[in-house]
């Protein structure tokens, strides 16, 4: 009989990870034949096709109990909180007797999604309001920022990998990467502090990223946030 699936990566995955599908017996190479990542559209946008690797590729490898396994790492990594679909053509794989896997076609035999986090920015602090676009010398002796994580894919060890004030002039960033804020219930606040207070310069505008980093059954995900610029009026 031909090669069934028996299971297959599904759900959110790191955009790093590879992605893999497990038959039911023991599997070798087609001498021909593509495995193709597609990715959805959104919009009322088509879908595209991502990448396209060829089972003779290095990037497809079979291994695992009995090499029933099939593992495709693709070439780039993929886009966070996208979502995408296989599909293997008939031939591409065959069972040690010769039998076709009669692949696999269509938007949802094999659906997958990028694994996303993202944080939300803004200024805050006691009689702080950004709302204008100016911070001025009371409010930024007060000021901090915060903001809430979104993590819809479970990551663990979600952190604030480094905050970035980025001047619109294009003059200069300035990064905290030390002693940044700790992730709590998915909340997070950078304190005031004149380490990073003193280094905004006056007239000068900014906005704020926040950089994320976490894991995913062993791979990396990141993900960032942005407030909207303002002025420094001191």
């Amino acid at each position: 009989a031909a090669p069934e699936v028996t299971s297959k990566t599904t759900g959110a995955v790191a955009p790093t990870a590879n992605i893999e599908i497990v038959l039911d017996e023991t599997v070798v190479k087609g001498s021909t034949g593509n495995i193709v990542i597609m990715k959805k559209g959104t919009g009322g946008n088509p879908d595209t096709v991502f990448e396209t690797i060829s089972v003779t590729d290095a990037k497809v490898t079979i291994g695992g109990v009995d090499n029933k396994t099939v593992t495709i790492n693709p070439a780039g990594d993929l886009v966070a909180g996208e979502s995408y679909y296989v599909e293997v053509q008939s031939g591409a794989l065959k069972d040690s007797a010769g039998n076709d896997f009669a692949g696999l076609s269509g938007s949802s035999a094999w659906t997958f999604n990028a694994a996303d986090l993202s944080t939300s920015v803004a200024w805050s602090g006691s009689s702080v309001d950004a709302t204008d676009g100016y911070i001025n010398t009371s409010e930024l002796s007060n000021a901090t920022l915060s903001g809430t994580v979104s993590n819809p894919a479970g990551a663990t060890s979600v952190a604030i990998s480094s905050i970035v004030f980025k001047a619109t002039d294009g003059s200069g960033d300035i990064t905290i990467s030390s002693s940044l804020p700790t992730i709590s219930g998915n909340n997070w606040t950078l304190t005031n502090n004149s380490s990073w207070t003193s280094q905004l310069v006056n007239g000068k505008s900014y906005t704020v990223e926040v950089n994320l980093s976490g894991t995913l059954s062993g791979n990396a995900v990141v993900g960032s946030g942005t407030a909207s610029s303002v002025a420094i009026d001191t």
